[in-house]
């Protein structure tokens, strides 16, 4: 990789040197956009780029035509190191994780049409083959192009790096390239649709689902539903009706995908106005076409306790907890695994909920055993966890609000 030009803070090289390396390909980055440095840039590239390798030109808008002659800068490079050149038609915005996304050369500023730009190969021959908005390349972006627009409801659903953005875009202004929206890092196995915003009302569920429902069948294995601010109480819903109408399960993250400051991918939980609010201790439930949610990883918080089957630990004898959909539930190892009371809780991972004993049975000796439980959890954990007997389930019948 190659850093021309100034770089404050080593910012752009921090985020850059987590991009994958391509065979037989240099990648230059810069933060050049006067149009008087491209000659500048392009003759810092040949003499710095081995002969006969390709270019990946990092650098907003090096694709497109400039003013004067109308020739790119990424074509006059091509054709001087009789290479092919990689370049975007638009702004560049490199993500955390390692990856880099182009945003539409209509966009203006900070605003962005909800259209995507796109990386564009220059062949010394003067081939131009338009390639498509993310490097690298996921399976699934070609299946998430097919559904930006206006889809009725409300509901407007624009690209952004990890996927799709699904929200009612508040005052009616097209949304911010500093939004956390276009902060989410890539998964190239997951196409992650954000239901949500940190400025608009909440999403109708409906509108959402009949803007997805069409997603070609290739693609439907590949949808992680994420809420985010607004859609805190519409991402539950539209996993759930999508998996119900396309009878498959579909992937519910439990808050928007974000790198932590150590640099590991966590699940971050917003307020309705986009603020964070929490880390939760399980990134992600899958949702079937029938049941309650189930989680797709064990949680971290038991990890020193004896397990006895999956998602379900061995506390005290004679009492078990079991990861679920909601949270925990201390059970009598005697009582079902499952009983339609606890299965109808709401999904809500704004909170870290507690069920502590079993609906219409005793509950002796439960309290120590969750004393026990809650002293294994950090502060941050406590501070968003809250405990429901089981002559309280009824309350929880409904959306959990705060």
């Amino acid at each position: 990789m190659l850093l021309v030009g100034p770089d404050p803070g080593c910012a752009v090289a921090t985020i850059a040197t987590d991009l994958p390396v391509e065979p037989g390909v240099v990648t230059v980055v810069s933060l050049l956009t006067n149009a008087r440095d491209w000659r500048w840039l392009a003759e810092a590239v040949a003499a710095s780029a081995p002969k006969g390798v390709a270019v990946r030109l990092a650098v907003s808008n090096a694709g497109a035509p400039q003013e004067g002659d109308g020739q790119s800068t990424a074509r006059l490079l091509a054709e001087r190191l009789r290479a092919d050149v990689i370049a975007p038609d638009g702004q560049v915005l490199l993500i955390p994780g390692g990856s880099a996304f182009v945003v539409a050369p209509s966009g203006q500023g900070t605003q962005p049409t909800g259209e995507s730009g796109r990386w564009v190969r220059f062949s010394p021959d003067g081939t131009v083959v338009p390639l498509g908005a993310r490097f690298p390349e996921p399976p699934w972006a070609q299946a998430a192009a097919r559904l930006m627009g206006d889809r009725g409801g409300g509901v407007t659903v624009v690209e952004v790096p990890a996927g799709l953005w699904a929200s009612t875009g508040g005052n009616g202004s097209a949304p911010r390239l500093d939004d956390l929206a276009f902060c989410v890092p890539l998964d190239a196995e997951l196409c992650t649709l954000i239901v949500g915003s940190a400025a608009g009302t909440r999403p109708d569920p409906e509108a959402v689902v009949s803007a997805l429902v069409d997603l070609p069948p290739a693609a439907r294995d590949r949808l992680l539903v994420a809420p985010y601010g607004s859609g805190a109480r519409s991402a539950g819903v539209v996993a759930g009706e999508l998996a119900r109408r396309w009878d498959r399960p579909v992937y519910l993250s439990n808050g928007i995908p974000a790198i932590g400051s150590d640099g590991v991918r966590r699940t971050l939980v917003t307020e309705d106005d986009g603020s964070p609010l929490w880390w939760p201790a399980s990134s992600r439930v899958r949702c079937g076409p029938e049941g309650p949610p189930v989680p797709v990883e064990p949680t971290p918080l038991l990890a020193d306790v004896p397990s006895v089957a999956d998602r379900v630990w061995a506390l005290r004898e004679p009492w078990l907890v079991e990861q679920t959909h909601f949270g925990l539930w201390i059970r009598h190892l005697d009582a079902p695994a499952s009983v339609e009371q606890v299965a109808q809780i709401p999904w809500d991972p704004r909170w870290l909920t507690v069920v502590a004993g079993v609906p219409g049975q005793p509950s002796d000796g439960v309290r120590p055993v969750l004393a026990g439980l809650l002293g294994r959890f950090p502060e941050q954990v406590k501070a968003r966890t809250r405990v429901v007997s089981p002559e309280l389930l009824s309350r929880l019948a409904g959306p959990i609000r705060r």
